[in-house]
């Protein structure tokens, strides 16, 4: 089945301009994909920290809430209060 493409078959030739014209929009390309980087190297950071913080919230909130719902619990007097989300 053919897609399209014709590996047997050779390429038509390409005139200067075209090729000036190809060579400018890689460069083009390039550029574009440098500063996308550029922008995203600035966010990696902060996304990192996001990560570990959340990481160390779901380590910490059992914890913390058995702290706080233990007293209560163990003397009778906890409170069931269901929240929807």
């Amino acid at each position: 089945m053919n897609y399209g493409v014709d590996r047997y078959k050779r390429p038509y030739p390409i005139s200067a301009e075209e090729e000036r014209q190809h060579e400018r929009e890689e460069h083009l390309q390039r550029e574009v994909v440098r500063i996308v980087r550029k922008a995203a190297q600035y966010f990696y950071p902060q996304r990192q920290t996001q990560v570990m913080n959340e990481g160390w919230a779901s380590i910490w909130q059992p914890n913390t809430t058995w702290a706080i719902v233990s007293p209560a619990y163990k003397y009778g007097k906890l409170i069931v209060v269901e929240i929807n989300r």
